[in-house]
């Protein structure tokens, strides 16, 4: 285990809660900085007419493509980090639903 996973497995239940909301803030720090830079590579290679190099097939739609994966992700991300602020017993009762059958 890492030094975070031992010191939240350690922590009571409010620092547990505030390490979980400081890690989704960073996350969903670091996802919209990489999404946003994605955006200018989609813009870049729009412009610049970029393609392959044996069919000439424009480069621009595939990076286009894992902008729209990476601004979900910001949007998912974006609704758990509301949720674990604003609404944790909502995320308390999924995690309950979650657990398997024993």
């Amino acid at each position: 285990p890492t030094t975070a996973d031992l010191l939240w497995a350690n922590a009571g239940p409010r620092w547990q809660r505030a390490m979980d909301v400081f890690a989704t803030l960073v996350l969903l720090f670091v996802v919209t900085v990489h999404t946003y830079c994605l955006f200018d590579k989609v813009a870049s290679t729009y412009q610049a007419n970029i393609s392959t190099f044996s069919l000439r097939l424009p480069t621009w739609p595939l990076f286009a493509v894992a902008w729209l994966r990476d601004a979900a992700a910001v949007l998912l991300i974006g609704v758990r980090t509301w949720r674990l602020i604003f609404q944790p017993e909502a995320l308390a009762r999924a995690a309950d639903l979650a657990r398997p059958v024993e």
